[in-house]
């Protein structure tokens, strides 16, 4: 098995633990999801990929066992800010006992706008693809100056973590198996994703 298959694994049995034995009986799942890890990879010294669950959906960022990053002196739900090729985005530090400390950033929660679980991965790989793709000149409106700004060095901000050098990751979606109309309904755009209009979790990751 691949570390990036291993890390998957053990995100997928964890969460799917939790969702038996916290979650069973919270009315805020959604029957038709299922715990999935989607599209992890390395980067930067993290694995980052899109966690999918039953009641959320989050980009999550965990240390490898080569990130120097310390979080152990850092309080459960601080706020971490890190950047990608696409600008900047807020993390909130967890942990489970089984994985250690770990960043979450809320995509959707709950998701109960997903009618099949095909559909919500279909977003979930849109998302990560967003997060690496650099901006075009069209894409950036008023808004965007400042995180234009801080990509091009002309704002430095001590405050960001992570390397905005890195390259684009191939997480290309595969809507095989939902209708375009489907796809275009939940995919998330680059403004929805970094403008702050995204789901903010209403609940416990955990």
């Amino acid at each position: 098995m691949s570390a990036h298959e291993d890390i998957s694994k053990t995100l997928e049995d964890l969460f799917n633990r939790i969702r038996e034995e916290r979650m069973h009986d919270v009315p805020i799942l959604n029957p038709k999801l299922s715990v999935e890890a989607i599209g992890f990879q390395e980067w930067n010294g993290y694995w980052i990929g899109v966690l999918l669950t039953p009641w959320f959906m989050n980009l999550m960022l965990l240390p490898t066992e080569d990130c120097d990053v310390d979080w152990t002196s850092q309080d459960i739900g601080s706020k971490h800010m890190h950047v990608f090729p696409a600008g900047k985005l807020e993390f909130i530090l967890g942990n489970e006992s089984a994985i250690g400390r770990f960043l979450l950033c809320s995509l959707f929660s709950p998701v109960f706008e997903f009618s099949d679980h095909d559909t919500a991965r279909i977003v979930a790989k849109s998302a990560l693809e967003e997060v690496f793709r650099t901006p075009s000149a069209e894409d950036i409106d008023e808004r965007d100056v400042e995180m234009q700004q801080i990509w091009d060095g002309n704002v430095p901000d001590k405050t960001i973590e992570g390397d905005p050098g890195s390259p684009a990751q191939d997480a290309a979606a595969d809507g095989s198996n939902s209708t375009p109309e489907q796809t275009a309904e939940t995919t998330l755009s680059r403004r929805e994703l970094f403008s702050g209009t995204q789901r903010r979790e209403q609940g416990s990751a955990s």
